[in-house]
């Protein structure tokens, strides 16, 4: 993990979790709703009036009162799943009859597993780089804490033509070291904003870090 990196991590992992949560919380209020109508409302059996590709289907049925109430499904797809003529199932308020829900698969499944499969894609997202943000923020504490300090030289600079932070190549600083044991390592530093040869030289001497048992 990089510390330029680092930070950006963290910001979005936090937003990713958060859209998951948001999203969660979303697919929970519509599932209560929907299973209060199921299991607190009237069944009726509703005529398809309407059946678009591509538009919301229009049913209507008759309350257990004998009123005839006309309804939109909330889901438009292409084809309709629908005919004209068709029954169709439906949950009823009978407080307030407009307040429906058909009873097929893609009326009561289609937006909780829609909104549910990307809530989990954004929590497993957000999780994972949060989680690598804060995993190398602990190992660069530790290494700063407990690390060997090793003496070594700057080799060279190399600018990282692969990646883009704002619009911009970072910078690494090649360092020769030799660990504890005499042998010799080659290390690239954090990554950089600015080119750090305006600040170094080839030659320079710089302190090390390194794990005592995994110099690498």
């Amino acid at each position: 993990m990089f510390f330029l990196l680092r930070k950006t991590f963290t910001i979005l992992g936090i937003v990713f979790l958060i859209a998951g949560f948001g999203m969660a919380v979303f697919v929970g209020a519509y599932l209560v709703n929907d299973y209060d109508k199921v299991l607190n409302g009237a069944r009726a059996e509703a005529v398809v009036l309407q059946a678009r590709d591509g538009g919301k289907p229009i049913l209507e049925f008759r309350t257990g009162r004998g009123e005839r109430v006309r309804i939109e499904g909330k889901i438009s797809s292409s084809p309709s799943p629908y005919k004209v003529g068709e029954r169709v199932g439906v949950f009823y308020d009978a407080a307030d009859p407009s307040e429906a829900l058909i009873d097929t698969f893609i009326e009561r499944w289609f937006v909780p597993l829609l909104f549910g499969g990307f809530g989990t894609i954004f929590l497993a997202v957000g999780g994972t780089l949060f989680g690598l943000a804060r995993r190398s923020g602990r190992r660069m504490a530790r290494l700063m804490r407990e690390g060997q300090r090793l003496e070594g030289r700057i080799a060279g600079f190399a600018e990282d033509r692969y990646t883009k932070i704002n619009g911009r190549h970072p910078w690494r600083v090649l360092v020769d070291w030799t660990d504890a044991k005499g042998v010799m390592h080659r290390s690239r530093s954090e990554m950089m904003r600015e080119d750090p040869s305006q600040r170094f030289k080839p030659g320079d001497r710089v302190t090390v870090l390194a794990d005592a048992n995994d110099p690498t």
